[in-house]
């Protein structure tokens, strides 16, 4: 990892973007995660043959290595100037956030660059805080947090709990967090026919609020030719029933 960022760090953002790519896309097939890849790419695209498969998985292991290969630039990436790298792209009336009434969850998938739907409340101009949970190994979220942490917005330890998230959002401040990875201690929830383990945690708060609603978003990858731009869209509302109200009140 430390000689994947000091090589990127020599390089101007998109090559070193590129460089990391090829890397991924190297590496990635060779890990015994390849399977696990594969495996799930066929139960999500079943009318899919074996080729678009192995395509697609190398495909997702070089946006994996562009991910990381970005980590020394995100203070750029983020810095917005007279070219900024980043837009947001809103489907509702960003106003009532600004003032934190009322204050929104935010949900979005590891999607293109992972860290960068943190960037919202920076470009909406609205108070944001996202929820994140550190690597297991110590040194690796040394390293990693060295990074990630430039990015301006308040970071919530997910170890503290829902409690945390509740007292964001009392405070008037939105509060993001990425849905899409297993949760081992999270109800099962049909997922592609097959039964997973989710986090449930954003839907029982925005039904434990009464009027809370979430918002889910997406980061939109580059064109090729635009390197590491990316669109952060923020989609229309879902919003709890009221209690008491039947399904699909």
């Amino acid at each position: 990892m430390r000689l994947i960022w000091l090589a990127a760090r020599a390089l101007p953002v998109d090559r070193a973007s590129a460089l990391g790519d090829h890397i991924g896309r190297w590496f990635g097939p060779r890990v015994g995660r390849q399977r696990h890849v594969l495996d799930s790419l066929a139960v999500a695209f079943p009318e899919r043959d074996d080729a678009w498969l192995e395509q697609t998985a190398v495909a997702i292991w070089g946006e994996i290595g562009r991910v990381l290969a970005e980590y020394p630039h995100l203070p750029e990436i983020c810095a917005g100037g007279s070219e900024p790298r980043l837009a947001l792209v809103s489907h509702f009336d960003l106003e009532p956030v600004r003032r934190g009434r009322p204050a929104m969850i935010f949900v979005a998938p590891h999607q293109a660059n992972w860290n960068l739907p943190a960037m919202v409340g920076r470009l909406g101009d609205f108070p944001f805080s996202v929820l994140f949970r550190g690597q297991r190994n110590p040194r690796l979220e040394a390293l990693i947090g060295r990074w990630r942490n430039t990015i301006p917005v308040r970071f919530i330890d997910a170890a503290a709990g829902p409690r945390s998230i509740l007292q964001e959002l009392a405070a008037g401040r939105s509060v993001g967090l990425q849905m899409d990875h297993r949760f081992e201690a999270g109800e099962a929830v049909p997922y592609f026919g097959i039964e997973a383990p989710t986090l449930t945690i954003p839907a029982r708060l925005a039904v434990k609020l009464g009027t809370g609603s979430c918002r889910p978003g997406s980061s939109a990858s580059r064109a090729p030719a635009s390197g590491s731009r990316c669109t952060s869209r923020s989609m229309p509302t879902l919003r709890s029933p009221t209690r008491g109200s039947p399904p699909g009140a």
